[in-house]
């Protein structure tokens, strides 16, 4: 997930460009909806009360739920209450869900009026040295790190929103992710300078090397976050499994000392949806048109299956190319659905126009069809 070298001393450092005045740098920074985008979308929508269909839009998604049952939960005794959390071991595939649901749900205004004022939209990538034990033995002691760092940073150019992962390199060494709108200069230095000397002494490494390679700043990578999904998409492209599956195997050493801790996590900015009751009439052809939807995005996969040569019999394995819709849409039973777009709002009154197109054609009851 990181240019930085995995199998080195730290991340290697990226040399800034001057950084252009504004938002000249990217012209889509429109991109990211606002929540009254999102509220104004449903606005449209012909809504059914006491309903149990519901449709809920966000700055990135539109989702299709059903509350057929109304199921309550007991009260917890005083005992489960208490009972300790469960540890943190891995990054499975419902871990990665739930972030992308979140990621794409946030309300980004934060970025962009920071980005107003001459900020530019980074990834900060900040490690730790080749002796990395002693520094970092547990999730506590390096999320210790991390909120002296945020604080420094926080002091030296106010409050800061950012989107935080925690992944792991391959000689185990914990590094964090930081995407956050940045100045070009802190404090009167080239920000990737003023970031690399806070973060070692932060750590308190005493590396020389350390500070010449323990952070990386990325332009590049904010240039290319231009709405809610692509920023989402860009933290989960190494969750899963593959040549980067290896960024999220917890070291013995965490383990032993209470687990990975929580791997991601938002500063200052808070998720935003609206959410509407539909009829069960307008739930199935809204569900048919997301699932074209998804659909004509076309996703594919390689995949190894296996043949049978017909003249003598052997057995072997090619790749091949698979489509991979969506499940929750492409399923027979009626249970909802979600839909990842780059502008949730925007999809949302388009959906809504479609409902209103519905109604009108609905054909209307008659004497003869009464009988």
């Amino acid at each position: 997930m990181t240019r930085a070298a995995d199998d080195g001393e730290g991340a290697s450092p990226e040399t800034a460009a001057d950084a252009p005045e504004g938002l000249s740098y990217m012209p889509e920074l429109h991109g990211y909806p606002s929540p009254a985008e999102v509220s104004a979308s449903v606005q449209s929508v012909r809504s059914a009360a006491d309903s149990a269909w519901k449709l809920t839009v966000t700055p990135g998604s539109i989702t299709l739920r059903a509350s057929l049952t109304a199921t309550t939960q007991p009260d917890p005794s005083p005992d489960a209450r208490a009972r300790p959390r469960r540890q943190i071991t891995e990054f499975s595939a419902k871990s990665e869900l739930r972030m992308l649901r979140r990621l794409v749900s946030l309300d980004y205004s934060p970025w962009l009026e920071q980005m107003r004022c001459g900020r530019m939209l980074a990834m900060v990538t900040a490690t730790y040295p080749g002796e990395w034990h002693s520094l970092a033995p547990s999730a506590k002691s390096a999320a210790a790190h991390l909120r002296a760092f945020r604080s420094r940073l926080e002091r030296a150019i106010g409050p800061v929103a950012a989107i935080r992962k925690t992944e792991f390199q391959r000689r185990s060494a914990p590094h964090v992710h930081l995407m956050l709108p940045l100045p070009a200069t802190i404090a009167g230095q080239p920000t990737p300078q003023w970031i690399s000397t806070a973060w070692f002494e932060v750590v308190g490494s005493n590396d020389e090397r350390h500070l010449r390679a323990g952070t990386g700043v990325d332009w590049s990578t904010g240039a290319r976050a231009i709405d809610p999904v692509r920023t989402a998409r860009y933290f989960a492209r190494y969750s899963s499994k593959g040549s980067k599956a290896y960024q999220h195997i917890v070291p013995e050493l965490w383990l032993e000392n209470g687990g990975s801790g929580r791997f991601w996590s938002t500063w200052r900015l808070k998720p935003v949806e609206e959410t509407i009751s539909i009829s069960f009439d307008d739930f199935v052809q809204v569900r048919r048109v997301m699932r074209g939807l998804d659909r004509s995005k076309r996703r594919t996969r390689k995949v190894r299956v296996r043949r049978v040569d017909r003249l003598t019999g052997r057995i072997y394995t090619r790749s091949v190319t698979r489509r991979t819709p969506s499940r929750s849409l492409n399923q027979s039973r009626l249970v909802g659905g979600g839909l990842f777009t780059a502008n949730g709002p925007a999809l949302m009154t388009d959906l809504g126009r479609f409902i209103e197109v519905l109604a009108h054609n609905k054909p209307q009851p008659t004497k003869e069809t009464d009988k």
